[in-house]
């Protein structure tokens, strides 16, 4: 498998969609995640394939191994910890899984072949505005309420810092 595209989370609500779309548009696919189990993919309606890898986001060896033996050339990063009042429970694992494991990545993957890494983000991080703010645009403050807003508002901020010093083709989506 070359050219491969690595999907975290691709078990995920998100992850599973985005796995499904695509090998439906021919692309080879790496669902890594947590979890065991099959994306649903409908052999009929797949032109490309999907190998199913269950491990830990903050496993950057794990990853690394997995772009070099299956060929992988873009990573698209949807695992994460969800929900502010989870958040408050255990607020250094969000750090860790959502913002840590970013850094790590950033930092690993700059010595690979890799295109691209895209991670999605979430309107958490950027907090509460009032209803009369209109639409928030991409250079609204970040002003996350809770540890999971904020987690993911670090990682947005590492992705830049990476692209700005060292010219990785990092991007946060919401």
């Amino acid at each position: 498998m070359s050219d491969a595209i690595l999907v975290t989370g691709g078990r995920g609500f998100l992850g599973s969609h985005l796995v499904r779309a695509l090998v439906r548009r021919g692309r080879n696919v790496v669902a890594f995640d947590l979890s065991e189990g099959e994306p649903s993919v409908p052999s009929n309606d797949s032109s490309g394939s999907v190998v199913n890898v269950v491990g830990d986001v903050t496993d950057v060896g794990m990853l690394l191994d997995l772009i070099e033996s299956r060929g992988v050339s873009d990573v698209i990063h949807t695992a994460a910890l969800i929900g502010e009042k989870q958040s408050l429970v255990d607020p250094r694992r969000f750090l860790r899984v959502n913002a840590e494991s970013v850094w790590d990545m950033c930092d690993a993957f700059r010595n690979t072949n890799l295109r691209r890494l895209i991670c999605i983000s979430t309107r958490s991080a950027y907090g509460s505005y009032p209803p009369d703010a209109g639409p928030l645009s991409e250079t609204a403050a970040l002003r996350p309420e809770a540890f999971y807003g904020a987690s993911k508002a670090a990682a947005d901020i590492v992705l830049a810092a990476y692209r700005a010093h060292f010219g990785l083709d990092a991007v946060a989506v919401r």
